[in-house]
């Protein structure tokens, strides 16, 4: 989920394999959840980005994140 909507829906049990989605976002801080549901079989996730104009995805990395103070 990205600003409370969700973005990728790739539940239930199957092999790793690839889903993408699109969202258009202002500039700024945005609030992302991951969720994600493992079964048996090999372990996988990745979490990346493209920006428009641009070639390539970048991944997400820690220092990307930012801890929101309440």
């Amino acid at each position: 989920m990205i600003d409370g909507k969700v973005v990728v829906d790739h539940d239930g049990p199957h092999g790793a394999s690839e889903k993408a989605g699109m969202i258009a976002l202002a500039a700024g801080y945005h609030p992302i959840a991951v969720q994600y549901f493992q079964a048996g079989g090999g372990k996988s996730l990745v979490l990346a980005f493209e920006r428009e104009g641009e070639p390539g995805r970048t991944p997400v990395v820690a220092r990307l994140f930012h801890r929101l103070r309440p």
